[in-house]
């Protein structure tokens, strides 16, 4: 019941964030302005770079998750269950973010997976997103002239606290690290599998930077190359924060704080029409795949398999609890 209820805060908390950000924005445009500049958009070349962005998004997940579902959690996991749950995550974090947590716990528990050892490979590969972020923000502040750039500066901080906090979410005895099941996967690690890893993520958020460098420039709003690389990962980023629902809200948000009142690149009506064109096409191409993704491939999911099948009679061998142990 407390699993329920925490859900239903987050949820509460994000559609509120959203609200609160998008209101507070809508009283500061000139709502015509606003939705000439949307009507005038390039609306092809817009959704020829999203759509890009939201298959490569799948692609690099299925081969940064499923390199390490195949490795730490379901040595024979098919190709065709693997496709099924990265797609049904997509569709999940785009309709209703708080929950798609929810879906590879549930699928692995399936399997005889414990919770502790799914959340720790999830937060695996989440905190080499994380540190993607940081190497493109680090490069900016080294190509950076003479001047300080605080935003760069506060932006590492902000993404290492949020690396340190996912590390010590689901610890409760913080005396004793080397228990972690997240410690336990890294000692197995060699420097082959955080390369791979790590180059997986960062390529992700470098298709980022560069879909974000084409949609600004056909919004008319033109940056610096150190200025995209500080914009890109706060971007991106903030459409996946607590105070945003479906990918509204935090774009929004930095949008607004960057482009317009730090950088002073765009008018308030530039910034929100080129963020809330791309959280739309984000939001609309995720589900979209996602959505084909676990139709095409329903056969996979748990429920068409009559829910708790044993491995065996599916050739998936779970990763045995035993192996948890450090070696």
């Amino acid at each position: 019941m407390s699993i329920d209820y925490t859900l239903v805060k987050k949820i509460l908390w994000s559609i509120s964030g959203t609200t609160v950000i998008l209101s507070g924005i809508y009283l500061n445009i000139d709502t015509k302005k606003l939705l000439l500049l949307i009507q005038n958009v390039d609306w092809l070349s817009y959704c020829m770079i999203m759509m890009l962005v939201c298959v490569s998004t799948l692609v690099v997940d299925v081969i940064s998750f499923g390199s390490a579902y195949k490795r730490h959690l379901l040595p024979g996991m098919e190709t065709g269950s693997l496709l099924f749950l990265r797609g049904s995550i997509l569709l999940a974090v785009s309709t209703l973010p708080p929950a798609a947590p929810l879906v590879s716990l549930a699928y692995f528990k399936n399997q005889g997976i414990n919770f502790t050892r799914t959340v720790s490979v999830e937060l695996l590969v989440a905190s080499m997103d994380i540190i993607g972020c940081i190497t493109i923000l680090t490069v900016s502040l080294l190509l950076m002239p003479a001047a300080f750039n605080w935003i760069g500066v506060i932006s590492i901080i902000g993404f290492w606290c949020l690396f340190t906090g996912g590390v010590f979410a689901f610890k409760k005895n913080r005396t004793s690290l080397s228990k972690h099941s997240l410690f336990a996967i890294m000692k197995q690690l060699d420097s082959k599998d955080y390369s791979y890893l790590y180059s997986s993520r960062l390529s992700l958020a470098l298709v980022h930077l560069v879909a974000l460098s084409f949609l600004l420039n056909i919004s008319s709003i033109e940056l610096s190359l150190t200025q995209l690389m500080i914009f890109s990962p706060l971007f991106v980023a903030s459409a996946f924060l607590p105070i945003s629902a479906g990918g509204y809200g935090g774009p929004q948000g930095a949008a607004v704080l960057l482009l317009v009142y730090n950088w002073e690149l765009a008018s308030i009506e530039s910034a929100i029409a080129f963020s809330v064109l791309w959280s739309t096409l984000f939001l609309i191409g995720r589900v979209t795949i996602g959505g084909l993704i676990t139709g095409m491939l329903w056969q996979y999911s748990p429920i068409s398999r009559n829910g708790l099948t044993k491995n065996s009679d599916r050739g998936d061998k779970p990763y045995h609890q035993d192996e948890e142990v450090l070696r």
